[in-house]
Order: C-alpha cells, then sequence, then structure tokens
C-alpha cells in the first residue's frame, strides 16, 4: 500500500480503479503518434485502431493518457467487463496498451480514478522494489 495510499484521500478503498496521468503526452493522438514515428508496433495495426477511435469516439483521442505501469483496481462486475474489453483491445489492435484504455473505459462508462503522480519519479522506486526483492530470493 505504500505507493497506492496517497492516490485518494482515503487510500484507493475509495475507488474500484486508479491510474496515474502520463506524465508526458498531452493527448492519446500524441501517443498514437508516438508509436507511429518511433515504429513501437505495427503501423498498419496502429492506424486501424486510430481511425476506428476516430470513427467512433473521436474525443477520446483529445484527452490526456493514462500511464499504466501501475493499475490499483479492485475488482467488480463493470471493472471486469472494462477490463475484459481492453485486453480484447490490446489483442486485435496495437500491444500498447495505453492507446486504448480510454477509448475502452468510455465505452463501457467506466471512470476510473486519476492519479497525478511523476512517472519519471518512479523509476527510482521500482528499481529499488526490485533490488530488494532480489535480496530476499523473491520475483520482483
Amino acid at each position: 500500500m505504500l505507493i497506492l495510499a496517497p492516490w485518494s484521500p482515503n487510500g484507493v478503498q475509495d475507488d474500484d480503479v486508479a491510474f496515474p496521468s502520463h506524465s508526458f503526452r498531452s493527448s492519446v493522438l500524441d501517443e498514437f503518434l508516438v508509436v507511429l514515428d518511433d515504429e513501437l508496433d505495427d503501423p498498419s495495426r496502429i492506424l486501424e485502431q486510430l481511425e476506428h477511435y476516430a470513427r467512433t469516439r473521436p474525443e477520446v483521442l483529445e484527452r490526456r493518457p493514462f500511464w499504466n505501469a501501475i493499475i490499483a483496481r479492485r475488482w467488480s462486475p463493470l471493472v471486469e467487463a472494462a477490463m475484459t474489453v481492453w485486453w480484447e483491445h490490446v489483442l486485435w489492435y496495437s500491444r500498447r496498451y495505453q492507446l486504448s484504455l480510454i477509448h475502452v473505459l468510455d465505452s463501457v462508462g467506466f471512470v476510473p480514478h486519476r492519479v497525478e503522480i511523476d512517472n519519471f519519479g518512479l523509476f527510482g522506486f521500482q528499481c529499488g522494489v526490485a533490488a530488494r526483492s532480489a535480496q530476499l530470493g523473491l520475483p520482483a
């Protein structure tokens, strides 16, 4: 609970799902463009996904993406439905899961808790957890 406690006034127990905001992308469309420019996935797959989202929910392309390296979630029927649809989008479209999350959440009517943290600042924490886990002989 060390990293999750500050995510809402009373900790994440008030929220079924919490995601941090992406610290260095201002829109989902920006993330699509970076993924295309850096060739992080098959361009035909990315363009198919972008076209689908632009046609069905163009407003989500302007929203600030989530950074999905950390997810706090409590399973409920709605959370399970949202995560299942998200998984289907990741399998069908780009494996870059941040491209599909907001579209999927919007399509199922789910609004998660958004957390403002520095994505870069967490790198030291993640390395510390990995190092301590290795010392204890545990998986990171």
